[in-house]
């Protein structure tokens, strides 16, 4: 299964909520009537960050200019700020794919886990997002016509750490759900090709960035180094 392209918006109703699923002990973990939905993310800014990746997904099409908006565009440097741009997305984690969908473009994506390379938790100001990295074609890395794009998703509910405590302890923020969420169904729905070896690299500033990926899972280590 590859990516693809939706014209009609998900409903909640198309899914099983996961506390549902869990309260009646499954034998199994997909629902045999409809996909279970492990997280909602209504709303979420997306924000592409390159002007030649334009066109590459329905939502982000080759005519598209809105910019990144407040508050979390203000961490931007005036330099990254022509070009990226930002679209409204709700975000459904599913046990099946990851469906990406923005109203305003009427336009939306079903992605298999297998076809995110990439997920981690990112900052932005004093703000998190989830970074993606999605596979275009189901060739890999490796194949001579690979093809990526990079998404940041930014929740919409976002509040400082010291504004939301509940008994002295921090709940998960909204970032921190959406990315559990895209891991717990990554794993759950592994690559049938199986995973590669550690893939390193390094900016022009010398800081290097390993990515470990872990047997049988789509979660990735990712640790940030520099060089003295």
């Amino acid at each position: 299964m590859s990516l693809t392209t939706i014209r009609s918006p998900p409903s909640l109703s198309d899914y099983t909520p996961l506390p549902d699923h869990q309260s009646h002990t499954p034998t199994s973990f997909f629902s045999p009537t409809k996909p279970i939905l492990h997280h909602h993310s209504p709303s979420t800014k997306a924000w592409l960050t390159s002007p030649t990746q334009l066109g590459k997904l329905p939502f982000f099409p080759l005519d598209l200019t809105t910019r990144p908006t407040p508050p979390e565009s203000l961490a931007l440097s005036p330099e990254s700020l022509p070009t990226t741009y930002e679209q409204a997305l709700d975000v459904f984690v599913t046990s099946q794919n990851l469906v990406l969908f923005s109203p305003q473009a009427e336009a939306g994506l079903t992605i298999p886990y297998h076809q995110i390379s990439i997920h981690a938790v990112q900052k932005i100001g004093e703000f998190s997002s989830v970074y993606l990295q999605l596979e275009l074609a189901e060739g890999g890395s490796g194949d001579d016509e690979w093809d990526a794009v990079e998404l940041t998703l930014i929740p919409a509910s976002q509040k400082r750490e010291e504004e939301v405590t509940v008994g002295g302890r921090r709940p998960k923020t909204e970032t921190e759900r959406l990315f559990e969420a895209i891991s717990d169904c990554s794993n759950l729905n592994p690559d049938p090709k199986g995973e590669g070896d550690e893939d390193e690299e390094e900016d022009e500033d010398g800081a290097r960035i390993i990515f470990e990926p872990k047997p049988g899972k789509r979660k990735y280590k990712v640790t940030f180094s520099r060089e003295p």
